[in-house]
């Protein structure tokens, strides 16, 4: 329950799950599996890096799952088939706020106000 960084990458992970109990992570990494939801990491309040890149999330509404933590501070969701959305990256900045890293680019401020006033 104590740990705060976890690696999950390239392990053919189908479903996010089994981390209800891992409340203090700051760090969680599903880098290159076969996820196809973000779902089931309402517990981890605490996160501050979530790497998705890699994966199967073809739904660009998922990430407003991520809404809810307010600490997120670094996301990558790179190579995943939402990536190939015209509107990707304005959504996603329009809808996670405080962002400081997006698919391993810094995140500018002028680009995120534009983002919220496409989508709000």
């Amino acid at each position: 329950t104590n740990l705060t960084w976890l690696d999950l990458s390239f392990n053919r992970i189908t479903a996010i799950s089994g981390l209800e109990t891992l409340t203090k992570l700051v760090d969680l990494s599903l880098f290159s599996n076969q996820i196809s939801k973000i779902e089931n990491l309402d517990t981890l309040s605490n996160l501050n890096v979530l790497s998705l890149g890699n994966n199967q999330l073809a739904q660009l509404d998922h990430v407003m799952y991520l809404r809810q933590f307010k600490q997120l501070r670094l996301v990558n969701l790179a190579g995943n088939p939402i990536c190939k959305d015209h509107d990707y990256r304005s959504y996603v900045l329009s809808h996670i706020k405080d962002l400081i890293y997006l698919d391993y680019r810094r995140v500018n401020p002028t680009d995120v106000q534009a983002a919220r006033e496409q989508h709000q």
